[in-house]
């Protein structure tokens, strides 16, 4: 019925075999085994072919597929979008040093996908021919952003901040 030889010090998946097959009290052919964290655990031979991990290893894996798994995700959206993957991106953050293109800030990388802090890195395209321009922190793309990527507007705003800088009407005290 079982295809597996079951002698003490044998291997199955990440269980070493510790006893010979007995019976469990209900009436169930079963080994002990030790896991490779040294778990120890009673397993019918039924169903030990489906158990491959202790629970603690278990648990593990999952957390380490699960950074692996959002890491995936953040650049999967990224080389979606942008056409950028992991390495260019990478590439793109050792070549500006982790700084903003435009204000020279120290950035921060994305941890989520929502509600990121200004401080965080953007990848910046062209709208129209949706070219990569740089990495610039969120604050600087949201500024890009709000004056449409206008060269016009942009320099008007510049002339602007210069022109109220030494004139106010509504003066400090």
């Amino acid at each position: 019925m079982y295809n597996f030889e079951y002698t003490i010090g044998s291997k199955i998946h990440n269980w070493t075999v510790m006893s010979d097959v007995f019976r469990n009290k209900w009436n169930k052919k079963s080994i002990i085994c030790k896991c490779t964290c040294g778990t120890i655990q009673n397993h019918e031979l039924s169903k030990i072919s489906f158990t491959k991990w202790c629970r603690k290893c278990y648990i593990k894996s999952k957390e380490k597929s699960k950074e692996k798994i959002s890491e995936y995700r953040r650049f999967w959206g990224t080389k979606k979008k942008y056409n950028v993957d992991k390495e260019v991106f990478l590439k793109m953050w050792e070549h500006q040093k982790g700084k903003c293109a435009i204000c020279e800030n120290d950035m921060i990388m994305t941890q989520a996908t929502k509600g990121q802090s200004l401080d965080t890195v953007s990848i910046d395209h062209n709208h129209k021919t949706k070219r990569t321009r740089g990495l610039l922190c969120n604050r600087c793309n949201k500024g890009i952003g709000s004056l449409r990527e206008n060269v016009e507007i942009l320099e008007k705003a510049i002339k602007y901040l210069n022109k109220h800088e030494k004139i106010s009407f509504n003066p400090v005290n």
